[in-house]
């Protein structure tokens, strides 16, 4: 596992005697790491402890033994990010910062929660090799399960309304069940190659059009079976389609 190690301001020193023995995951919202990394690098403004990559890459932006700035909770019952919203039973008891006993882990492109397995793999490497042994030292005894494994939504409902981070698909037991060895860890799935005049459909669980940065939503009506276009260039792992016009991730489209 490749780990890249790069500082961000966005954190806590230390995590205010707190022994952290939780995991959230999150998306990135963006499509690509570079404006990922700009953002949490920022000062003032937020960071995971851990961001994990398409290609798998780890990036290190927190050390384990701080609290990032990443899924907090409020004391005020007003506030959106108010402890009690939480759907996690140990959030409400602790009535405290979720970001004190929590290692943050934000995933790139990942559309609903649909991770690939590079990203998967990663996850798990990085929990069995980095995490669990970071909790260990500290005398904590790790607990691989939803209560422990979740997600920003299940922190925060309120702000992260149905799911939405790390998204509906996201792969919890998956996680869970490679990380205590129950499940085969993914391999990488051989990658669909595309090429100009190939006929294909926009998967329903693709978000956001192709390029670097791009935020622009694909309307549903775009969507599924029922639409067919046609490639006419490639680039990479993007496909222009010639009746949108448009550039789509390889990864949304299905051939027909």
């Amino acid at each position: 596992m490749k780990i890249i190690k790069k500082n961000s301001p966005n954190h806590y020193n230390g995590r205010a005697g707190w022994k952290a023995d939780m995991i959230c995951f999150h998306q990135t919202g963006g499509t690509s790491v570079t404006p990922a990394l700009q953002y949490y690098l920022a000062n003032g403004t937020v960071s995971p402890n851990y961001l994990i990559d398409v290609n798998g890459d780890v990036y290190q932006l927190v050390d384990p033994a701080n609290a990032a700035w990443c899924n907090g909770t409020r004391t005020t019952p007003s506030d959106t990010l108010y402890y009690g919203h939480s759907t996690l039973p140990l959030v409400k008891q602790r009535k405290t910062n979720a970001n004190y006993y929590t290692y943050s882990i934000e995933f790139v492109h990942c559309q609903l929660g649909n991770i690939n397995n590079k990203q998967i793999a990663a996850a798990v490497e990085l929990i069995k090799k980095v995490i669990i042994p970071h909790m260990k030292k500290n005398g904590v005894t790790p607990i691989i399960d939803r209560n422990h494994l979740v997600g920003h939504s299940d922190i925060a409902p309120v702000a992260r309304p149905n799911g939405s981070c790390p998204g509906k698909y996201f792969p919890y037991q998956q996680i869970i069940n490679c990380v205590l060895g129950k499940e085969k860890v993914p391999t990488d799935e051989p990658t669909e190659t595309f090429a100009v005049n190939d006929k294909v459909t926009i998967k329903t669980t693709a978000t956001t059009y192709a390029g670097a940065g791009t935020s622009i939503k694909i309307p549903a009506a775009y969507k599924g079976s029922a639409h067919i276009y046609t490639i006419d260039k490639v680039s990479g792992e993007m496909s222009r389609l010639k009746e949108l016009f448009s550039w789509v991730w390889n990864k949304d489209l299905e051939k027909q």
